[in-house]
């Protein structure tokens, strides 16, 4: 008898588990007289159980960068004759900084640090059988983040051209933020800016950290006038990427028109005799044409054409000069061609002084024979 097992015969089996145990005989004749005694046995498993792990697995991280296995996910068919009571696992090295990772446990955590190409994180399983002999065996495991990244992307923007790019501060026109709390307003000093959306810096999130990549190209005329084209790649580290461009405008906001144009007085003098005196550059200011609004944006050029005009009666000019005066936008344009304004002065000279004899002459005799 064993734990309520009978067998009612002389001699049989039964099947003991792993521990200490007590089988008892009884014996009979055929006048009912009967007697027993007990024997001890004790079972020990001597085999330690045999361990098989999955070859390879794949973990998936979870929005929040973290993933959390159960050791008996490892586990592909380990067994023992006696029976398997616990299993356990543990990380070789650990990158993220999780306290018992690499300590047996019943479970293992992975996080964004294990991810990346080629990267395999060695894992143990260890199974233990109802007498405590353990086993163990290695797993590969591979850690991906199959969620892509997001972004939120910078507004494009039109600027004044009188505004002087530097390509080494292309920040002064907003970033692209990897965490929330470093997005700030895009303030775009002096630049006359107008945004298509929020004047808002960009965001790059994932549930693993990012990386941000910029370059960029230009086209900007001599006028100053053009685009700037900012491209952005943001990559996450399980290679996932997003790209978004930055188009700003670069384009005149107060083209230069008449308004920006003082146009010279007429001018009447006397006592002028030098033609060179006639010279725009040897005359006072306000006698030739004085540009107010010639920007960054705007490439002015100024010419002149005299005209000699004839002396009237009852005049008291010696000189009189048509003075036709054309000033040129070469950054502005009208239908195909540059726009131009015209203007005529009118310049008279007199000269009110009478010649002066500065040496006296002496009489002379002349003596004609005819």
């Amino acid at each position: 008898v064993y734990k309520r097992q009978t067998i009612k015969k002389n001699g049989g089996s039964v099947t003991l588990p792993v521990g200490d145990h007590f089988v008892k005989y009884i014996a009979w004749d055929s006048c009912y007289q009967m007697s027993e005694d007990s024997i001890q046995v004790i079972v020990e498993d001597r085999s330690a159980p045999v361990a098989v792990c999955e070859e390879h697995i794949v973990v998936s991280l979870t929005p929040d960068g973290t993933a959390t296995i159960p050791a008996e996910n490892f586990d592909d068919g380990s067994y023992d004759p006696c029976g398997i009571q616990d299993f356990q696992v543990r990380r070789m090295t650990d990158s993220c900084n999780v306290a018992g990772n690499t300590d047996w446990g019943d479970e293992v955590a992975f996080c964004c640090a294990d991810v990346g190409p080629g990267k395999r994180i060695m894992v143990a399983m260890q199974v233990e059988d109802v007498g405590g002999k353990k086993g163990q065996c290695m797993v590969s495991v591979e850690v991906q983040d199959k969620l892509p990244p997001r972004l939120i992307p910078l507004p494009d923007m039109t600027i004044s051209c009188e505004y002087a790019i530097d390509t080494t501060r292309l920040f002064e026109f907003g970033k692209i933020a990897t965490h929330p709390q470093d997005r700030d307003t895009i303030l775009a000093s002096n630049m006359q800016a107008t945004f298509s959306t929020k004047a808002y810096d960009g965001l790059a999130s994932d549930n693993c950290d990012v990386s941000v990549q910029e370059s960029f190209d230009m086209s900007i005329d001599n006028c100053g006038k053009g685009w700037l084209r900012r491209y952005f790649k943001v990559q996450d580290p399980q290679q996932f990427m997003i790209f978004d461009t930055q188009y700003i405008r670069i384009i005149d906001r107060d083209p230069f028109d008449s308004t920006d144009i003082v146009w010279p007085n007429d001018l009447d003098t006397i006592n002028v005799c030098n033609m060179q005196q006639t010279d725009p550059k040897n005359l006072p200011s306000q006698y030739r044409p004085r540009i107010t609004g010639d920007t960054e944006c705007s490439l002015v050029g100024i010419d002149y054409e005299d005209t000699e005009l004839p002396i009237t009666r009852g005049e008291t000019a010696c000189l009189k000069i048509l003075r036709k005066w054309t000033i040129i936008d070469w950054c502005s344009q009208s239908s195909g061609t540059y726009k131009r304004w015209r203007y005529e002065q009118i310049l008279k000279f007199g000269n009110d002084q009478a010649p002066e004899i500065l040496s006296s002459c002496n009489d002379t005799s002349v003596c004609s024979i005819d």
